[in-house]
């Protein structure tokens, strides 16, 4: 029963905390809307005096 808990705590010391850096690591970061590749072409076009591409669409 012991060695049990031994194991179940192990899995916990190095599982949780592996879980969380990977988590972390991975998770994909969200793009605020004003910082799209779209938005920033849109910015520059219109700063730049531009003709733009998105009207027509």
């Amino acid at each position: 029963m012991s060695d049990g808990w031994m194991v179940l705590g192990w899995v916990i010391v190095i599982g949780l905390p592996s879980a969380v850096v990977l988590a972390v690591t991975l998770w994909p970061e969200r793009i605020p809307e004003d910082r799209s590749v779209e938005t920033m072409r849109r910015r520059t076009e219109d700063e730049d005096g531009l003709p733009t591409h998105h009207a027509a669409q």
